[in-house]
């Protein structure tokens, strides 16, 4: 059942997306594979689907209707990997600035998207397939240029998620974060040499912050941080008003003085324009 994460993170199950149930579950009992213990989830892995959406925003997905095609769709997409989708979780940019992310091989189950192993864990924990979970981005990152930056809260929220419900992810890595790339795989598996999860994403995992929030102080901190732009914004209108009326009334000096022919009185003009620029240089700091 679909359950709201947080304010900007939709959760949807293999239920709710309508995973074919003409195909068994893979990763789990009924493919033969033990079921994961949380604690031993290590590795924080992000990978792309290469699958977009089939309008003029690629990356980015409007419905919830285009959202659960495409996870049917990636149910059988690698029938060599077998008919389910390979990664633990996938995760849909939504036009709203949101998240949709829905349930693969989900929490506890193996999954079949990182090749090769590491010499740090004991069997079958050096697995990444075991130890590490997957999220997938719905989208083709490598080809398609798309700025996160709108969606980082909704991301974050994601990883604070996971964060919270394995209590070691991230505590090993093989790269300089504790969220790798696919590719950042490489040297373990030759199926790992690969471009994924694609330039435009793999540029960005750095911003990604895997570690539990408090969510209410962070919905408190956006709301403040919404107030503060308003404030902002709102002064700026008021000091471009009052140079706009500052610029009027030198406009008057002169005028009224070349028309009456009483010579401005001196310096008048200087510390009018002076005043002018100041309160020019104090927008310009707020807009900063």
């Amino acid at each position: 059942m679909s359950e709201q994460l947080t304010p900007r993170v939709l959760y949807l199950t293999r239920a709710d997306w309508g995973a074919d149930p003409r195909h068994a579950r893979l990763g789990g009992p009924e493919a033969g594979y033990a079921l994961v213990p949380r604690d031993k989830r290590v590795y924080n892995i992000v990978h792309h689907t290469v699958g977009i959406d089939a309008d003029a925003t690629v990356n980015v997905w409007e419905t919830g209707a285009e959202v659960k095609a495409m996870m049917r769709r990636l149910q059988v997409v690698r029938l060599d990997l077998g008919a389910d989708v390979p990664y633990n979780f996938v995760l849909f940019l939504m036009a709203d600035q949101s998240v949709i992310v829905c349930e693969g091989r989900g929490y506890d189950r193996s999954g079949a998207h990182t090749a090769g192993a590491d010499g740090r864990s004991p069997y079958p924990y050096n697995y990444f397939n075991v130890s590490g979970i997957a999220t997938s981005f719905a989208g083709n990152f490598e080809d398609y240029a798309q700025d996160l930056a709108p969606w980082l809260p909704a991301i974050n929220d994601w990883w604070a998620h996971l964060a919270g419900t394995f209590s070691n992810i991230g505590s090993l890595t093989v790269c300089a974060g504790t969220t790798c790339g696919h590719r950042d795989y490489s040297r373990y598996s030759g199926l790992n040499a690969t471009a994924c999860p694609g330039q435009h994403l793999y540029r960005r995992l750095r911003d990604f912050i895997l570690k539990e929030e408090d969510t209410m102080a962070s919905t408190e901190y956006e709301e403040l941080r919404r107030e503060i732009a308003a404030l902002r914004a709102g002064t700026q209108a008021g000091l471009a008003a009052v140079g706009s009326a500052i610029t009027a009334v030198k406009g008057w000096i002169w005028e009224h003085a070349a028309q009456s022919g009483v010579g401005v009185p001196p310096g008048l003009v200087e510390r009018v324009t002076e005043l002018e620029e100041k309160i020019a240089e104090a927008g310009a700091a707020l807009g900063g």
